[in-house]
């Protein structure tokens, strides 16, 4: 007996044959690891590609996306930014700002000691060849990729997701304590033990066990439109372990490109399959006319005096009793012409290439790379994949940002108010610099010197100058903190207090200095007077 989610999977997962099958097709002339065929194991021998460019490309693509939505030199890919139609006229929002830039700097760093670079790599490797993947962000700040077999997605028709069920395989010896109890408490069994049995045997979507020991593992999270939340529901063996509510879902699914009424995307492979295909047919007809150009083997006329065995035991130098037509060499009569091939393909590499960004510039290797060529590089992006890049990074950074400060409110980390603020509704929207903006700052920080030349340079706009606001805004374009490099007005204003108290302090000690010097000179003087006045003629 099957579990309600169970048969909504299968239900779904049957819509998406073709689906599957154009995938495997594309993961077979490019990286055959990301999807094998079906009921692969790890015993079986993948197919041998000839052509190793698209894999080439499509690891340079990946890397390259990853390093655009995650620079490398560790600067905030994000910002917080107030509405300022909340903040109350004549508030001092300096503060405010590097505050908001140390919030950034916090999170960051959270997410820099996780596994969220690499798994966005594995991320854009499927979403180049298969089209489609599911992005988990974990409780304890780690992130999952599951490949496109393992989960289906139901959406509205005008693209939001409605319903996502995962499916996973869990070992029982692996088993959570609570998922144990749950299980034990529970009265109601989905599956009998024969059903266990032909979990790793059935053809009807549950051939994907590991092993017979391994047992169906569901989660279902689906959008409540009335509270607007997302309800999420695990599942064991058709029992219910567990059930949540999340604001932010922990579960993304992401498509390369989006096709307008269905459920999944296409992948960038797909799109440029048959120049792919093509390039792995000439590649293999090259590689096998080569090989039968190089083909030769040695002939002995039967009929002559030569035997086999008296060449095979000669050395070099040695009589050896033959006739000249005895020995011939045996090899193709006309050698096959490769020339043609090799420029087909060569075209069509070059063709690839610039789908694959490859004939483009590269990053440069070097331990400091500058904003400009993050900048650059995402430009490039942007442009080169029609806008492609920007969607993705925007479906899949804000998630991460808003769910890591969730998580991170949760754990005492921030402010527990920061989760209200960044709500649809809160004062504060979470931008993204991404794509055109270029993932750093550096815009904006050449906006304020532009500004600042222009200000500066009419002596008439000088003294509306706001010069704490200018420094603390170009220093948390920056991304660094403004704490220990800019000073606030109050601790200024205690300073140049300070100074003044010093400074009139050290005149009254001169004052006084000077009085008590001029005092004394008067006495030595009214001293010597008196003494010369009392001394007899």
């Amino acid at each position: 007996m099957k579990s309600e989610i169970e048969s909504e999977f299968q239900k779904l997962d049957q819509r998406r044959h073709n689906k599957l099958m154009r995938a495997r097709d594309c993961a077979r002339l490019t990286v055959p690891t990301l999807f094998p065929r079906e009921g692969f194991t790890e015993s079986m021998d993948l197919p041998d590609v000839f052509s190793s460019m698209a894999a080439r490309g499509v690891m340079s693509l990946a890397s390259r996306i990853v390093s655009a939505m995650y620079p490398l030199n560790q600067q905030p890919f994000f910002t917080f930014e107030p509405d300022m139609k909340f903040i109350p006229e004549g508030a001092d929002i300096n503060d405010m700002l590097a505050s908001l830039s140390r919030l950034d700097k916090k999170i960051m760093n959270k997410l820099s000691h996780t596994n969220l670079r690499q798994e966005l790599f594995v991320l854009m490797q499927h979403l180049i060849v298969l089209g489609d993947a599911l992005f988990e962000i974990q409780d304890d700040y780690q992130f999952r990729v599951h490949r496109v077999d393992h989960f289906v997605v139901q959406r509205y028709p005008d693209g939001r997701i409605k319903k996502i069920i995962l499916r996973e395989w869990v070992d029982p010896e692996a088993l959570p304590e609570e998922w144990e109890y749950a299980m034990g408490e529970s009265e109601h069994r989905a599956y009998s033990e024969t059903d266990y049995d032909t979990f790793a045997t059935s053809i009807n979507g549950m051939n994907n066990a590991p092993s017979r020991n391994h047992k169906p593992f569901y989660t279902k999270i689906e959008w409540e439109n009335d509270r607007q939340v997302w309800e999420c529901v695990k599942e064991y063996c058709g029992v219910e372990v567990d059930r949540g509510e999340f604001t932010v879902c922990p579960y993304i699914p992401q498509s390369w490109s989006r096709i307008a009424g269905e459920d999944y995307g296409r992948s960038l492979v797909e799109e440029h399959i048959g120049d792919i295909r093509t390039l792995e047919a000439l590649t293999k007809s090259l590689v096998e006319a080569a090989m039968a150009n190089s083909e030769h083997r040695i002939g002995i006329d039967p009929n002559g005096i030569t035997e086999v065995d008296d060449l095979l035991d000669s050395q070099n130098g040695d009589f050896v009793p033959a006739r000249q037509t005895d020995v011939f060499s045996i090899q193709l009569l006309r050698q096959i012409d490769l020339g043609p091939m090799a420029a087909i393909r060569q075209d069509i590499q070059a063709s690839l290439g610039k789908v694959f960004l490859l004939q483009s510039a590269m990053q440069r290797d070097a331990e400091r790379v500058t904003a400009t060529e993050i900048r650059a590089m995402a430009q490039e992006l942007d442009q080169s994949l029609g806008g492609v890049f920007s969607g993705i990074a925007q479906s899949i950074q804000i998630p991460i940002v808003k769910r890591t400060a969730i998580l991170m409110a949760k754990d005492k980390l921030i402010d527990t108010e920061i989760v209200k603020l960044i709500q649809d509704d809160g004062i504060l929207s979470l931008k993204v610099r991404t794509g055109l903006e270029a993932l750093n700052r550096e815009i904006e920080s050449s906006l304020l010197v532009q500004w600042a030349s222009l200000a500066m340079s009419n002596p008439a706009l000088q003294g509306f100058v706001d010069q704490y606001g200018f420094l603390t805004r170009m220093t948390t374009s920056m991304g660094l903190d403004t704490a220990g490099l800019v000073k606030s007005p109050q601790q200024l204003q205690a300073e140049q207090q300070q100074a003044a108290q010093a400074s009139m302090q050290a005149m009254v000690q001169e004052q006084m200095i000077n009085s008590m010097g001029a005092i004394a000179e008067e006495g030595a003087a009214a001293s010597i007077e008196g003494s010369a006045q009392g001394t007899p003629q």
